[in-house]
């Protein structure tokens, strides 16, 4: 019996291990038009009622609208992708609308991009996942949150602290989450749950605008990177892949876009670069201020040419002159000649 409950474990964490897709070429979730890649849930919209539950959306909290997936926030839950996912960087650019709903009408607009979700749907007090939330709220966006659900989920981040709060410090101590949030660096001390809150250093732009957030997942390491800048960070993450899941918090917000980029390494194991050789060049030789160049080569001539000093040459006899009258004076021995007769 025990030994079949061990194979059943093993096999368990296998399917679980195989299930989620590392990202190694860029995925468009959101691709304009419906909502495809996703499925939502719903809890009850009162105390009391039943929750509306998986794909059932009588009160279209989640629509299409213009090129964005607008969420009106009236009820509690969330759209989540339908496939897990592991190592990659997650691109959002949203936007907070004007509408909130009870029992947060008056406080800060509120939702959450919630990362390696795990569990049942609503496993986490009837709406969400568990998982490690990167917050999205007025004034604390980029805060580190742990959701718990059947477990615990941890992670460790380098913080420094003001007041009874934990502020993300590159430089700062180690310190494990939970207990407490970690807040992004920027988060402003005197921070109040209050409608439209903007504190002094904040790094999202003013409501109606977009932000462009950038969840990077490596491994157990996490980096919030809020319009171009790092705001948080963590690392020994107890959760490295799952879902990923998108709040309704009381809140109208919109998304516009939401795609999964490979991280570098990835790319790197899946086409690895091809060594180009160069061609082999003698070491060129440099001569030092005061020192006398070296005096170029000698061609050995005699290699290629014959050693003439060894070759005989024949003299050449003068070409004779052609003698008349078999002398040298050929007018005076004719004269002698007509002088006897």
């Amino acid at each position: 019996m025990l030994r079949a409950f061990s194979l059943l474990f093993i096999l368990t964490c296998c399917v679980s291990i195989a299930s989620a897709q590392t990202v190694t070429k860029p995925i468009k979730l959101f691709n304009g038009k419906d909502l495809k890649n996703f499925y939502t849930w719903l809890n009850a919209p009162k105390k009391g009622e039943k929750p509306y539950g998986k794909n059932n959306d009588p009160e279209k909290v989640f629509t299409v609208v213009n090129g964005a997936i607008r969420v009106s926030g009236k009820v509690f839950g969330c759209f989540t992708t339908e496939k897990e996912y592991a190592n990659y960087r997650l691109i959002v650019e949203f936007k907070w609308g004007t509408k909130t709903w009870p029992p947060r009408e008056n406080a800060t607009m509120d939702s959450g991009v919630l990362l390696h979700c795990v569990g049942p749907d609503g496993g986490a007090g009837g709406n969400w996942m568990e998982s490690i939330e990167c917050q999205l709220i007025e004034g604390g966006t980029g805060d580190f949150i742990m959701v718990r659900g059947k477990t615990q989920p941890k992670i460790t981040v380098p913080v420094k602290k003001i007041g009874n709060q934990w502020y993300y410090d590159a430089k700062g101590e180690l310190r494990e989450f939970p207990p407490g949030r970690a807040n992004w660096y920027g988060r402003d001390p005197n921070w109040k749950d209050v409608k439209g809150f903007r504190g002094k250093n904040d790094v999202e732009k003013p409501v109606g605008e977009w932000n462009t957030l950038e969840c990077v997942c490596d491994g157990d390491k996490i980096t919030n990177i809020l319009n171009g800048k790092v705001v948080n960070a963590g690392i020994k993450a107890t959760h490295t892949k799952g879902k990923i899941l998108f709040q309704s918090e009381g809140a109208e917000i919109l998304f516009r876009r939401i795609d999964l980029m490979p991280l570098k390494t990835e790319v790197a194991k899946k086409q690895p670069k091809e060594e180009k050789k160069k061609p082999k060049t003698e070491p060129k030789k440099t001569v030092k201020v005061g020192q006398e160049p070296e005096p170029p080569p000698v061609f050995d001539y005699s290699q290629t040419a014959p050693d003439r000093t060894k070759t005989r040459v024949e003299p050449v006899e003068p070409m004779q002159r052609p003698r008349l009258f078999g002398g040298r004076r050929p007018l005076e021995r004719l004269f002698n000649l007509f002088r006897r007769r």
